[in-house]
């Protein structure tokens, strides 16, 4: 799940205890949710390996359960399966969103480097692709916020709804809710619309 820095001296990886992140959109603000979305290794065994000039040291641990906590493995896998479930959506969902905006940047110069006689068709139709595109991103994204406080006057979006849901799940030590896995199917759905859109 990530790597030591190659500095001299002692250097130190700190784990805690998630694997790979959602994919992100630089400057992207959520409310009531962490940026970060992950789902959080389950209880079991682990090997720890360290790579250096050709060498390789290979160190097996237990992640073990939180003798606090009553819950049995299939608790842990279902919460589990879920955040990888939300992860991925919330990754596909931001990868849309980059290739938008991407895309849009792509247009414009194509049709800023066109000359007046060639534009005219071709600029009404890059048009018509810049609206469509921008009513997907919308759909996806709060485009409006630049701060948290912001979102106080622009509803979130459903790429804050899908990181919103991962902490709720994240946040408690239980198996998902019923509640839980129709929200997710829901967001879902909705999120495939608007990308079956953009691929269109």
């Amino acid at each position: 799940p990530g790597s030591l820095p190659l500095k001299p001296g002692m250097n130190r990886f700190v784990w805690d205890f998630r694997l790979k992140g959602a994919t992100k959109v630089p400057g992207a603000v959520f409310w009531f949710a962490w940026g970060e979305v992950a789902p959080k290794a389950v209880p079991g065994e682990y090997s720890a390996v360290l790579e250096f000039n050709g060498e390789t040291i290979t160190r097996d641990f237990t992640l073990r359960k939180d003798p606090r906590l009553n819950l049995s493995d299939r608790d842990y896998r279902e919460q589990f399966d879920l955040l990888q479930k939300i992860t991925d959506k919330l990754s596909q969902t931001h990868q849309t969103v980059n290739a938008i905006r991407d895309l849009r940047i792509q247009i414009k110069s194509l049709t800023d480097r066109m000359g007046t006689e060639e534009a005219g068709e071709v600029r009404e139709r890059a048009a018509g692709i810049q609206e469509e595109l921008t009513a997907i991103e919308e759909m996806l994204i709060q485009t409006k916020a630049r701060v948290t406080q912001d979102l106080l006057n622009y509803p979130i979006r459903l790429n804050n709804k899908l990181a919103a849901l991962a902490m709720v799940v994240s946040g408690n030590e239980c198996a998902p809710t019923r509640q839980s896995l129709r929200v997710f199917e829901s967001l879902r759905e909705r999120v495939d619309v608007q990308m079956n859109r953009f691929r269109q």
